[in-house]
């Protein structure tokens, strides 16, 4: 939850006001998903989805500076859409930056024995192919959250 307020606006009175009446108990905290995806379509589905089962969604597009980013919002999933060398490096140096505090998921097109065995060697705890099916994507993080369906 966040409130915005504009300069030299008289609605900020209002929303003074309005705040006052809420307290932190009130306030359903969702748990944070980190989305590094480039690719628009998958990115938006994902978004569209993780936030209407009631969760913080933050998507990151440039895997570069993503690092730096995550240390930042502390994200309890991540999930990598990138090509299986980026995938490899960025679940490298999440694992290394964060230990076991995140679990990471990639999205593949397909995945065979060895691809899965070297990213599961770099630190990725799942992955799901396309085309997704929120069903299973939300089962999976769900679980990954400890969260009961």
């Amino acid at each position: 939850t966040f409130t915005v307020y504009l300069p030299n606006s008289h609605s900020n009175l209002v929303i003074k006001k309005k705040s006052k009446k809420y307290n932190s108990t009130n306030i359903n905290h969702p748990k944070t998903i980190v989305i590094i995806c480039d690719d628009e379509e998958i990115g938006t589905v994902l978004c569209q989805l993780l936030t209407a089962a009631d969760y913080q969604v933050i998507w990151l597009f440039d895997a570069i500076e993503a690092i730096e980013k995550i240390e930042l919002i502390e994200p309890k999933v991540i999930i990598l859409e990138q090509n299986q060398v980026t995938s490899l490096m960025l679940a490298s140096e999440i694992k290394s930056v964060k230990q076991n505090d995140c679990y990471l998921m990639v999205i593949r097109d397909e995945i065979n024995g060895h691809d899965w065995e070297a990213l599961s060697n770099s630190g990725v705890d799942e992955y799901l192919l396309k085309p997704l099916q929120p069903r299973i994507l939300l089962r999976k993080i769900n679980k990954a959250l400890n969260v009961s369906l």
